[in-house]
């Protein structure tokens, strides 16, 4: 049934990844109490999705109440689920690190200006690291932004927001 719910979604075979099966015998509980389960096996596999169309990924998340109609429930460990991982960070860095050196030089030049200095040449630049958080997540401290969950992390969010932190160093001219 779920894998003619994700065909229904246009999900191709190709991007479907099937699991371990794993049966639990809901009747070998020892700790019953004397009563039955409704239902005596509970079956369970986990399922994943790798595709580029993230836009046909979040709308099958959205329609996923037709499988809990049919009695397939979803579910997973804490921290699981649905995950939007950003693939792009390659195509992305050049741009990115011009435009921190763009506001690096903006910054020194103010700071000279107000000390009656000139910005000279670059002495020293490092490229810190990336990060890619979850857009309503704050920028600086990781905590959630108002409105924000911060406990699903960066891959439970669709929108992203990627920063580097650099450091520059310039020489000033008197």
């Amino acid at each position: 049934m779920i894998l003619d719910f994700l065909q229904q979604q246009t999900i191709q075979p190709t991007e479907i990844e099937l699991g371990i099966v794993r049966v639990v015998d809901t009747q070998a509980n020892e700790y019953g109490g004397g009563q039955r389960a409704p239902h005596r096996y509970i079956v369970e596999q986990q399922v994943t999705v790798r595709t580029a169309r993230v836009d046909v990924v979040a709308s099958a998340a959205q329609k996923t109440m037709l499988l809990l109609q049919n009695g397939i429930v979803l579910g997973g460990n804490p921290g699981q689920g649905l995950a939007y991982k950003f693939t792009g960070l390659n195509s992305i860095k050049p741009d990115m690190i011009t435009e921190a050196t763009r506001n690096a030089r903006a910054a020194a030049d103010r700071f000279a200006s107000d000390s009656g200095s000139k910005v000279g040449a670059i002495r020293q630049a490092n490229q810190g690291v990336f990060s890619i958080l979850a857009a309503d997540q704050g920028p600086a401290t990781g905590e959630p932004a108002e409105g924000g969950d911060v406990s699903f992390g960066a891959d439970a969010s669709l929108m992203k927001t990627v920063r580097v932190v650099t450091t520059v160093q310039y020489y000033l001219n008197q």
